[in-house]
């Protein structure tokens, strides 16, 4: 009797010793460390650098992509908070920074858990033509307007115009569009239109939908452009489409909600700059992308923002002067 009691006596101190190291282990993490960038290049392991985008290298862009990043204390990526820069860099500095791991940081001789805006720089190779940058786009270059309520745009391409395969996307389109596929998060829209096998013949255009060939001067190539028309988008950003068809079919361009597109000619290219127009949610101010074509592939190379106020302020200020000349801001400059 005396040896069990023994025995319990002895389990009881145990579990009160162990009592306050698993109270202990209920206590929340430390908060992340902040660290400068370059500490945090210092700690990557690995000399592979990004791959330079073949657009961005053909256009000549450069410029600097930043993430900011959660790294946990065995040196893995935790989360990516964002990430910012030139758009036709950011997809290859992603892949690099998805693919990185880093040597723990210390402090006190322990590893922690650190935040960090990584910074992935894009240098152009000597002898590129960097020396001639791309230059701004203002208003009084631009060719063509093309919205969907048809104002000073080119007519509508007719059913009979389009070629077989330009019918069977849009069957595809227009099959996805009404099952709600057409939102797949994480697939692209060609690769949503591709799974479309089923889509049923159609032998005209969809009523919702307004199409519009933009001109170019390259044999074998045509550039479309459809709105689409719903009731979720009313007179706001609506659906639009950039497609090109080529003798390797028809692919996707641009994707993205929006209000009109203006046409940029260019000399150095069969394929004008084309800048799409999408409400941001400030009353009379408009965002601006702007996409072009270099080394045989798309991209967007220009930003902007056009203030309807301002606009006005401006065209105030002409009157006064008379007509005299002002200073007229660029529609889009190069993305930052």
């Amino acid at each position: 009797m005396r040896l069990l009691a023994t025995l319990l006596f002895a389990c009881a101190v145990s579990v009160a010793a162990q009592s306050p190291s698993s109270s202990s282990s209920l206590e929340p993490s430390p908060a992340p460390v902040e660290i400068p960038g370059p500490e945090a290049l210092a700690h990557r392991i690995g000399n592979d650098k990004p791959v330079y985008p073949h657009f961005a290298l053909a256009a000549g862009v450069s410029g600097t992509v930043k993430a900011g990043l959660v790294i946990g204390p065995d040196g893995s990526i935790e989360k990516q908070t964002d990430i910012t820069g030139p758009p036709s860099l950011i997809a290859s500095a992603q892949a690099w920074i998805a693919a990185s791991h880093f040597h723990p940081f210390l402090r006190d001789g322990h590893p922690v858990a650190v935040t960090t805006t990584l910074p992935v720089v894009f240098r152009l190779p000597t002898g590129t033509h960097s020396a001639r940058p791309l230059p701004a786009i203002y208003q009084r270059n631009i060719t063509t307007t093309i919205d969907r309520e048809g104002r000073d745009n080119p007519p509508r391409v007719r059913w009979p115009a389009l070629s077989p395969a330009m019918h069977d996307w849009i069957a595809r389109y227009e099959a996805a569009l009404s099952s709600g596929k057409i939102s797949d998060a994480g697939a692209s829209l060609d690769e949503i239109i591709a799974r479309e096998n089923g889509a049923k013949p159609l032998d005209r255009t969809p009523g919702n939908l307004a199409n519009y060939q933009i001109p170019l001067t390259r044999a074998g190539h045509r550039l479309y452009l459809f709105f689409e028309f719903s009731n979720r988008c009313g007179k706001s950003n609506c659906p639009l489409v950039l497609l090109e068809e080529s003798p390797a079919g028809v692919h996707t361009v641009v994707n993205q909600m929006g209000l009109e597109a203006d046409l940029h000619r260019r000399h150095d290219s069969p394929y004008p700059d084309v800048l799409v127009w999408s409400e941001t949610g400030q009353a009379g101010i408009s965002s601006i992308s702007g996409y072009s074509y270099y080394g045989g592939q798309w991209g967007q190379l220009y930003c902007g923002a056009d203030d309807a106020a301002e606009d006005s302020e401006r065209d105030e200020e002409i009157a006064e002067h008379h007509g005299a000349r002002v200073a007229q801001p660029p529609l889009a400059t190069l993305c930052k």
